[in-house]
Formats: C-alpha cells, structure tokens, sequence
C-alpha cells in the first residue's frame, strides 16, 4: 500500500481513482465465519468482499476466501456494521 494510502487510511478517507472520499467510522456487530475447507500454508488465495447491503446506520457485508481458480472454496463470512454517529 502506498504511503498516500495508508495516511489517507489514517485520517478517515480512502483514496478513489485519485479523489478523497470521507470513510465513515463503523464497529463490528456480527461477524460470522464459517470454514469450508483447510487453506495450506503458503497458499495463494483470493478474498472477494461484497457489499450486501445498507439500511439506515447498519452496513451488511458478506466475504468469500477461495482458490485463484474458484475452484476451492477455503471460507465464507457475514458481517453486520453498525456506522457511529459523527460527534
């Protein structure tokens, strides 16, 4: 990750194609994990983050750790965000 990034991380904005966007604040409410198949060490693998979903202040998310091929799924996550208030 470049510098510019994580100090954009750091100060609660993200970089977008070159632009600041604001990242809100949020904490865990859920977060399920349900493991399919062992993952051996040294493995390449991909996490394929969804979002699912916002209904008000709560943000659902749901992951997937497969196989660079898709042909072997290792787990597979939901999670549920609640976003704070601004104060």
């Amino acid at each position: 990750r470049g510098s510019a990034e994580a100090e954009a991380e750091a100060e609660g904005t993200a970089a977008e194609g070159g632009a600041a966007v604001e990242v809100p604040t949020v904490v865990t409410a859920n977060l399920t994990v349900d493991y399919r198949s062992p993952l051996p060490a040294g493995t390449d693998a991909v996490l394929r983050v969804y979002h699912d979903g916002t209904e008000g202040r709560k943000v659902y998310m749901s992951a997937r750790l497969e196989s660079r091929d898709g042909g072997t799924l290792y787990s597979e996550a939901t999670s549920l965000f609640i976003v704070l208030n601004k104060e």
